[in-house]
């Protein structure tokens, strides 16, 4: 009996067109520690030092661990492991939201993806049926476009992981972008799905995860929940209300950050971009990966007024305001918020992004600057 896991390997070759299915085996479920470890070997096994991280013979391992879709809070993860065009070596990364619960509930711990489609496709998952798709329509499309169209044809209770125009044009640091906010960055793995003409992974589920002891998990989940509560703990609390942006004024007061591409280590127009600003004057609501974590750290925010009225969106982490705001000197919140949708939409991460800028405009800055 597996508890906790599904217990199937989905494998799809898309030079072949073919999927089929593979059954965990028991001795990874027990020798390593959740999605991550069963990527990295199933990597380390099947993709050897020869193999050039463009090449169709990469794989790209999408994988969920044995608490994801349960009751137990700060589970929902999906890692994504490959070797990376950034790097040249092991690449893993990961990201939030609700795309994880669905592959679980779909029936599967892990999704084995080789080969190159001779066009744009996407991989359909729903329950037991998995196919590939004609994606020509798509291919071109922004992330936030691809989710729209995707949850229009196949209903809106689908998870979408996705790439957008950077990852079809094989930049070597872009993301794949799930549920639209949650970013799998930094190693290049959009880069990658791109290389095999995968504009998406698409997927649903309906069953339920079996666990060994239902009342015991309860009770530890009740537990967890109650070490988590914003009303008892005040480093939970702070951590509720701002989200990894309480980092900011922390970094600024320690000296840590890179002002204008490493030209200074204090912002000092900080109250402009500001947690608290941030959440006075447009943060909307906060939400959360799933419904079984109660940290509620997502900020769901809306510009109201000036150049970028009506633009709306998830997730400011401190990364993003600190690469596209302060390490460019740049303390326009409202610019900063359509910077972090910009590079959403293209599927770019915020940190290559920032740091690929931040020598042209550190050479150019002679003071802080009010701008896009």
């Amino acid at each position: 009996m597996s508890y906790g896991w599904a217990g199937k390997i989905l494998r799809v070759d898309l030079t072949k067109s073919k999927i089929t299915r593979q059954a965990l085996p028991v001795e990874w479920r027990t020798k390593f520690l959740g999605g991550s470890g069963v990527n990295d070997w199933i990597l380390w096994n099947e993709v050897g030092p020869e193999v050039e991280p463009l090449s169709p013979e990469n794989r790209l391992i999408f994988g969920v661990g044995p608490l994801a879709g349960t009751i137990l809070p700060l589970g929902s993860r999906t890692h994504v492991t490959t070797r990376s065009p950034l790097t040249g070596i092991f690449g893993d990364t990961n990201a939030g939201g609700l795309w994880n619960c669905m592959l679980k509930y779909a029936g599967y711990d892990h999704i084995v993806i080789q080969g190159r489609a001779e066009s744009p496709v996407y991989l359909l998952i729903d329950d037991d049926k998995a196919v590939i798709k004609d994606a020509s329509k798509l291919w071109g499309h922004d992330v936030y476009e691809t989710d729209s169209t995707l949850k229009k044809e196949l209903g809106r209770n689908f998870g979408v992981a996705a790439i957008g125009q950077a990852g079809e044009n094989m930049v070597r640091f872009a993301n794949i972008m799930f549920d639209r906010y949650r970013a799998a960055a930094k190693t290049g793995a959009g880069c990658v799905m791109g290389a095999k003409n995968l504009k998406a992974v698409v997927v649903r589920g309906s069953k339920s995860i079996r666990v060994a002891k239902p009342k015991v998990l309860s009770h530890i989940a009740e537990e967890l929940r109650n070490s988590l509560d914003p009303n008892i703990s005040q480093g939970i609390a702070a951590f509720s209300r701002y989200g990894t942006t309480s980092l900011l004024t922390l970094y600024n007061a320690l000296g840590c950050h890179s002002v204008r591409n490493y030209q200074d280590v204090i912002f000092d127009k900080m109250e402009d971009i500001s947690a608290d600003r941030l959440l006075e004057e447009y943060v909307v609501r906060n939400i959360s990966c799933s419904v079984n974590c109660p940290l509620n750290c997502c900020h769901w925010w809306e510009i109201k007024d000036g150049p970028y009225a009506g633009e709306a969106g998830a997730k400011p982490e401190y990364i993003v305001i600190n690469s596209m705001g302060i390490h460019l000197g740049v303390n326009n919140l409202e610019a900063i918020l359509h910077f972090q949708n910009l590079v959403n939409r293209y599927g770019l991460d915020s940190t290559e992004t920032g740091t690929g800028i931040g020598p042209a405009n550190g050479a150019m800055a002679t003071g802080y600057h009010n701008r896009e």
